[in-house]
């Protein structure tokens, strides 16, 4: 790996959604654009068209007709990234970052960590991963495709994320700590 990030390199378009943060993602884009188009990623055809993608490798070829880079396939999960992509960012854009940092709340003019990786992507500092790596579940009243996620060992990581559909968060809470503490028994260096 060389020190290289695991990541999923494969294209995907933009939807906006209401509630999203499709606006902050075109804000990355659009620098991208300034930087890149579609033959800065074909010159690491191998890791944005991969065998671990499987038929997502479609949603690559799609956008090749396209010059310009339309998005990139997001999964919910911690980005890999390098410290030594941070500084590199922050020092080419600091207007950007810094106008980004000094809002205490999302606005339609900021810039997100997306920036960082798309950047790694489309140097091809990355070794590709599964897309089956991780799994996103919103957390509902319904904890059964959770727990059995827990209990399985399905990914190795998942993100859980609250919502404001729960209904009966107390009962939810108890249940999902219960399925923790009888999966991971012992305290982990962080719990002691």
């Amino acid at each position: 790996m060389d020190g290289k990030p695991k990541d999923i390199g494969l294209m995907s378009p933009i939807l906006p959604v209401k509630e999203g943060v499709a606006h902050i993602v075109l804000n990355d884009l659009q620098i991208i654009n300034n930087h890149f188009n579609r033959s800065d990623y074909l010159k690491h055809a191998g890791k944005f068209f991969n065998w671990r993608n499987g038929v997502n490798n479609l949603r690559s070829m799609i956008l090749l007709p396209w010059n310009r880079i339309m998005g990139f396939y997001d999964q919910h999960l911690p980005l890999p990234l390098v410290k030594s992509r941070y500084e590199e960012i922050w020092s080419r854009f600091p207007d950007e970052m810094t106008q980004t940092i000094a809002g205490r709340f999302r606005s339609n003019s900021d810039y997100s960590v997306w920036l960082i990786r798309y950047w790694q992507l489309l140097t091809g500092d990355f070794v590709p991963r599964s897309l089956n790596f991780g799994k996103y579940y919103q957390i509902q009243d319904d904890l059964t495709s959770i727990v059995e996620e827990i209990t399985k060992h399905k990914h190795a990581l998942i993100v859980l994320n609250d919502n404001e559909r729960l209904q009966n968060f107390e009962n939810t809470k108890r249940e999902l700590i219960d399925v923790f503490a009888s999966q991971l028994t012992e305290k982990s260096a962080f719990e002691l």
